[in-house]
């Protein structure tokens, strides 16, 4: 059964023949061999007393005690199999029934999911994909690993990052298998996940062929929510590229259709108001400030009673985005401290390295240029160790700007300069107008010629103007408008 066992476990296990159980029970307790742990429920005094006893049974006893074992958990826990999915599986692993093993380790992911065990939930979800493979190939099959796919990558986003080689492999898996079954709704869901390889790799090409499939099957998907997911990675793709009217549209569109499926609040923490937060920041881009912090005044509270963890820090994390150009940093401070706290709680390394970000540049921003360079730096060198680029644009700027105020100009170049990489390399260009805002920045801090921080300048808006990103012109106007006046360019 295990080190650890109830009463009526060991019963139903032993054909219920009662006598004998407690004969035995009461032999091993005189000895020592086992304890009571709890009311009901006992354990062995060692792991190697139960080791012992397991290596003396014959191939063919275990395999049979394996069995038992499966029918009594279903027996006493006939009401309650989640709680012990676990043990179902590995004990139908032991007694060789593959199959339903697969599928209580399918089940045990699942539940781990949605109790936040994300750790629990990836290593449940890759014992089911490893014994699913010992199987025969057949359409029931790959329809099930297709699923069990798309869930091991969605926990491996929480436990080892966006941008870790195994999440791609299990997602390209995934695209294989839905494509193979000819099922344009899971492979939809596939794409959603995908494309967020891409763009935490740093490859555009292959955000680009996820686009290109998406605009390909949109019109074949039948299911509402596939189209959710669909428009999303569109959404999110062209944000990437600093597309911003075609990110505020398809995030409109994601929000619409959630809204019309009216989808229940669900275990996972999807929920259908999520998008605005995604939303929020692009708006204020777009020059729409007062829409933009409506959305999140209006939306905060429901947000943090409604969620799971991991999609309420990444909701936090776009707030944070928004917070911290609006100004609002009591708020901020708020957001940035749940995301760390949360991320601890859940062992979501992700959310903590995000809060301790932007709790960095709050305490630079009030004076503590030291510790806050220094919080800020381990975040984002956190994101450098496992090449995740998403947003690392956003988070160089903000240490620019750090140290500047901080006077140290050559590091504040260095970065800089590793920002500008990113984006040429990546086509990360939704942050570009404030990075060339900063180059002119440091240009003028470093003594150079205004002349030189002036095309910075002049280059920041001239972006600006070809996106459509109002609050980020404005913001390099002013830089300019700064430069020019004691010039005696006020005309200008």
């Amino acid at each position: 059964i295990g080190r650890g066992f109830t009463y009526d476990e060991l019963v139903a296990a032993g054909n219920g023949d009662e006598e004998t159980i407690v004969s035995g029970l009461d032999e091993l307790w005189q000895r020592k061999l086992i304890g009571e742990r709890d009311t009901n429920q006992y354990d062995f005094s060692h792991d190697r007393i139960r080791e012992a006893a397991y290596v003396d049974l014959s191939p063919m006893r275990r395999k049979l005690l394996h069995q038992r074992v499966v029918r009594a958990l279903e027996q006493v826990y006939v009401q309650d199999t989640d709680t012990v999915c676990g043990e179902l599986a590995f004990h139908c692993e032991q007694a060789g029934i593959l199959q339903n093993a697969v599928t209580w380790y399918q089940r045990a992911g699942q539940v781990a999911w949605e109790r936040h065990a994300f750790s629990d939930a990836e290593h449940y979800q890759r014992m089911a994909i490893g014994r699913l493979a010992a199987l025969p190939t057949n359409r029931n099959s790959q329809e099930q690993e297709l699923k069990l796919q798309v869930g091991y990558a969605s926990s491996m986003t929480v436990t080892i990052g966006m941008a870790a080689a195994e999440r791609r492999a299990a997602l390209q898996r995934a695209q294989e298998l839905a494509q193979t079954l000819g099922d344009v709704n899971e492979l939809a869901k596939v794409l959603n996940q995908l494309w967020s390889v891409y763009r935490a790799l740093g490859e555009p090409q292959g955000i680009r062929s996820c686009v290109d499939e998406a605009h390909r099957i949109i019109d074949q998907v039948t299911e509402q929510q596939s189209k959710v997911e669909l428009y999303k990675m569109l959404a999110g793709a062209a944000k990437h590229f600093g597309e911003f009217e075609q990110s505020l549209s398809m995030t409109v569109n994601v929000i619409q259709l959630q809204t019309s499926i009216a989808q229940p609040d669900t275990p996972t923490g999807e929920w259908p108001g999520g998008m605005k937060f995604n939303l929020a920041p692009v708006l204020w881009i777009a020059g729409f400030p007062e829409q933009a912090w409506e959305i999140v005044r209006s939306n905060r509270a429901e947000r943090d009673r409604t969620s799971g963890p991991f999609v309420r820090t990444n909701m936090m994390f776009q707030t944070a985005i928004l917070l911290r150009n609006l100004g609002c940093d009591a708020m901020l401070e708020e957001e940035a401290t749940q995301m760390s706290v949360l991320g601890a709680q859940y062992e979501m390394a992700m959310s903590q390295q995000g809060g301790d970000i932007f709790t960095g540049w709050l305490l630079a921003k009030r004076g503590d240029l030291a510790k806050g360079i220094e919080l800020t730096e381990r975040g984002i060198n956190a994101f450098r160790r496992t090449g995740h680029t998403m947003y690392q644009t956003h988070r160089l700027a903000m240490l620019v700007e750090m140290l500047l105020w901080a006077k140290r100009l050559s590091e504040a170049e260095a970065v800089l300069q590793e920002a500008l990489g990113i984006s040429e390399h990546a086509e990360e260009r939704f942050w570009d107008v404030e990075l060339y805002r900063l180059q002119g920045d440091l240009l003028l801090a470093q003594g150079a010629p205004a002349t030189q921080a002036e095309q910075s300048y002049l280059r920041a808006i001239t972006i600006a103007q070809q996106q459509g990103a109002k609050s980020l012109e404005l913001r390099a106007t002013t830089a300019l408008c700064r430069l020019l006046q004691p010039q005696g360019r006020s005309d200008e």
